[in-house]
């Protein structure tokens, strides 16, 4: 990323140039004030993200059986468990570290349920039951339980076999019966393997593009990129006009700022002091120019 710096500030010479905006906001799509341009950390993030999508899909793969018996697997065998050790290769290390930031946005289509759960797992809407309804979940007898372990198949129809360890208060029954009303909502098949859909994905496959995003969004602020990108005019300029509408072109507040040490007046109109919006805007020669 230091050389993708360097060559956008300063071109292919040696001679040193101020890095005018931050690359976290030249990294952010055209749409939203930035240039569009990858973060390599995060693009690597995203690729590597393709390897733990690939270590459910592939449960024969040889490469997949070898880190298993070497690391063990969580439950359920969606991945394998967090790897501390100081030994060993540390390119799975360092895949597996991502894996709370890729679960995150992966759901559960039930097949028989038997790997996953009920409570803990997202399977039915947009969160974990658990932090839908806590007050039901802080009943519950069973809260480690797959769905398999609470759900009663017989003639196509399912029930679910949920125990507490009390009986609900009078208070506590519009939760409880909205918690009924939303699960049996839901239709679980009770039948087939268990499989983890890609969220960021319409059709639920995992791809590194949408990864990349999903790591890589922003808040969404109105920016003219249009008036900016879409013009006619040379390139040079409409970079400068980029610069300028983010406030960081090289005038004197600017530059005191990243501590060189000049009088702050507008050499213009000797009036003022120099910022973006006085030299471009208000300043008397300035508005002459325009």
């Amino acid at each position: 990323e230091k050389i993708q710096r360097d060559f956008l500030w300063g071109g292919i010479k040696d001679e040193f140039k101020f890095h005018l905006v931050k690359w976290a906001i030249i990294c952010s799509p055209i749409k939203e004030g930035g240039l569009g341009i990858r973060n390599l950390r995060t693009f690597n993030q995203a690729l590597l993200g393709k390897w733990l999508w690939r270590y459910h899909q592939e449960r024969e793969a040889l490469w997949r059986t070898v880190i298993a018996l070497k690391h063990g697997e969580s439950w359920g065998g969606w991945c394998s468990n967090a790897v501390s050790g100081p030994h060993g290769v540390g390119l799975w290390k360092h895949i597996r570290r991502g894996w709370d930031t890729y679960a995150a946005l992966t759901c559960f289509k039930v097949g028989n349920g038997s790997k996953v759960k009920f409570w803990h797992d997202l399977w039915c809407g947009d969160r974990a039951l658990k932090d839908v309804y806590p007050q039901v979940y802080s009943l519950a007898r069973r809260k480690e339980a797959s769905i398999a372990d609470l759900i009663i198949s017989s003639n196509g129809s399912s029930q679910w076999n949920l125990t507490f360890h009390r009986d609900a208060q009078d208070w506590e029954m519009d939760d409880l019966s909205a918690f009924f009303d939303f699960v049996y909502s839901t239709s679980v098949s009770g039948e087939g393997e268990d499989k983890i859909c890609w969220r960021p994905s319409k059709k639920g496959v995992f791809t590194a593009r949408s990864f990349y995003h999903s790591l890589n969004l922003h808040n969404s602020v109105p920016f003219p990129w249009k008036s900016i990108w879409k013009t006619k005019a040379p390139l040079k300029a409409a970079f400068f006009v980029w610069t300028a509408s983010l406030g960081n072109i090289l005038t004197i507040d600017n530059l005191r700022k990243r501590g060189i040490i000049a009088i702050n007046w507008c050499y213009m109109c000797k009036k003022s002091g120099e910022s973006v919006d006085h030299l471009l805007l208000h300043c008397e020669i300035a508005m002459s120019l325009w």
